[in-house]
């Protein structure tokens, strides 16, 4: 009885000793699958680069099986799936890129680079507003990145325009909004060096009726680089033009009312930043 014991504790001691060979093998066969995910991958890059479609959209679903938690390889698929759609007008393939896209977003949620690259996706599939969900997204990841605001920015505000060529305002407000609401988060020794974006804020508020922010943003933007310095100019005077009809009519402070045909005769047909 007393040898049965001994031998039942020398199996206890041997089970961690069998868990770490265990797991040791585990991690070795996991590193040959990333290492081969990566091999395939690799060679899925060649044959997209060559447009040889069918070829890498098999590469990377192999290299995705071997290394499923790789969220650039559904970036990839996504990618070939986008340019499917894009040319043989695909719903099937509209909806690959999407579920690719939406998985790759979710299994790297805190990289930049991805969504910058799902961004691109997005854009090929005519999606705005998927679009401005990566950037938001993106600046999440790392609000301390220049160019997701200034993307984002450009984004919304090419939407608000296209909602305002359309008659949908308030539509168009929201994206407006929007624009205001992502200058206002930037960190503050961000927020001085990037004019486009003070220049959309400025634009954004204005048109939202908001003239001291507006003067404020388009006065940050005309103290940037020189390339914004025209566009700056001109919204500014059009918030003095605008400032100057509403004193006339005795209205003052707050939220203004935008006379969009005024101000949109003031602008003429200068450029949209």
């Amino acid at each position: 009885e007393k040898r049965g014991k001994q031998l039942d504790k020398s199996r206890l001691l041997l089970i961690p000793f069998l868990l770490a060979i265990l797991l040791a093998l585990s991690a070795g066969i996991t590193a040959v699958a990333f290492h081969t995910a990566a091999g395939q991958a690799d060679r899925g890059a060649k044959e997209l680069e060559a447009r040889r479609l069918e070829e890498a959209q098999g590469l990377f679903q192999k290299a995705s099986r071997l290394d499923p938690y790789r969220g650039a390889y559904q970036v990839n698929l996504s990618q070939i799936a986008a340019i499917e759609a894009s040319k043989e007008k695909d719903a099937a393939a509209y909806n690959r890129a999407l579920e690719h896209a939406q998985k790759a977003s979710q299994l790297e949620p805190y990289n930049p680079s991805l969504h910058n690259a799902l961004f691109s996706i997005y854009g090929m599939l005519a999606r705005p507003d998927l679009q401005i969900r990566e950037l938001q997204a993106a600046i999440q990841a790392n609000p301390f990145l220049a160019e997701p605001y200034e993307m984002l920015s450009k984004t919304a505000m090419q939407s608000a325009w296209s909602c305002m060529d359309k008659g949908q305002r308030q539509e168009a407000n929201t994206y407006f909004e929007m624009v205001v609401r992502a200058r206002e988060k930037m960190p503050p020794a961000l927020a001085q060096a990037i004019p486009a974006v003070n220049l959309a804020a400025g634009q954004a508020s204005l048109l939202l009726g908001e003239f001291d922010q507006a003067n404020n943003f388009l006065t940050l933007a005309l103290q940037g680089e020189e390339t914004y310095h025209e566009t700056a100019s001109l919204w500014l005077a059009a918030l003095d033009y605008l400032k100057s009809s509403k004193d006339k009519t005795g209205v003052s402070g707050g939220s203004q009312d935008i006379d969009l045909n005024a101000l949109l005769f003031f602008l003429n047909q200068q450029p949209r930043h």
